[in-house]
């Protein structure tokens, strides 16, 4: 090997973390990991001869490839915004078990006081599956989680109390999100917006 096929090399190596670093955050890592799947399906179809699935696998691909910049299109231009800022090598956080487990108990907390006053609410924690394509619906918060705050969002009369309450490593990430309202028409023509995005 030569320097420059070293630093060729690490180049991509750097260029591929970054960009699973900035999908992870969202629902297209699905999407990737299965573009991985079939890619690895295609490897095994060649070597083993399958002309048939391979072939098929190989038109498949193809179709991908055009397609894959309009279906990573907010991932692209969140990626442009994030470099524009320098924000796209930021260290991610850590929440801790401790930290976890308060952060439970405040919501907890908060949604047994909004119970008792019928205020309706919707909180959604961030697991293995990033949000950010829900986050950018509503309003950027990033403040430390506490029951008061919480409570204080979903107050009938405020702007943000019609959207989701997004929760991102132990700490209020936005408010007033939008989500994705469920198709199912056996559902209670009484059911509002909060409730069928619950659902979906």
């Amino acid at each position: 090997f030569r320097l420059l096929d070293i630093a060729d090399i690490l180049i991509v190596a750097v260029g591929i973390y970054y960009l699973y670093k900035l999908l992870k955050d969202t629902r297209a890592v699905s999407l990737l990991k299965g573009l991985v799947m079939l890619a690895i399906l295609n490897l095994l179809s060649h070597l083993l001869n399958l002309y048939v699935i391979n072939w098929i696998l190989q038109q498949s691909m193809t179709v991908l490839l055009f397609a894959l910049p309009v279906v990573f299109q907010p991932e692209l231009r969140r990626a442009l915004e994030q470099l524009g800022r320098g924000r796209i090598f930021s260290k991610a956080q850590n929440v801790n078990e401790e930290e976890m487990d308060m952060t439970i108990n405040e919501v907890m907390a908060a949604a047994r006081v909004m119970s008792r006053e019928h205020t309706g609410a919707l909180i959604v924690f961030e697991r293995e599956v990033g949000l950010n394509d829900f986050v950018d619906t509503g309003i950027l918060i990033d403040a430390v989680l506490s029951r008061e705050l919480i409570k204080n969002i979903f107050v009938p009369s405020t702007p943000l109390h019609d959207g989701a309450l997004i929760i991102r490593d132990g700490r209020i990430r936005a408010a007033g999100c939008l989500l994705p309202l469920t198709e199912d028409r056996t559902l209670s023509t009484e059911l509002g917006t909060r409730h069928r995005a619950a659902i979906g």
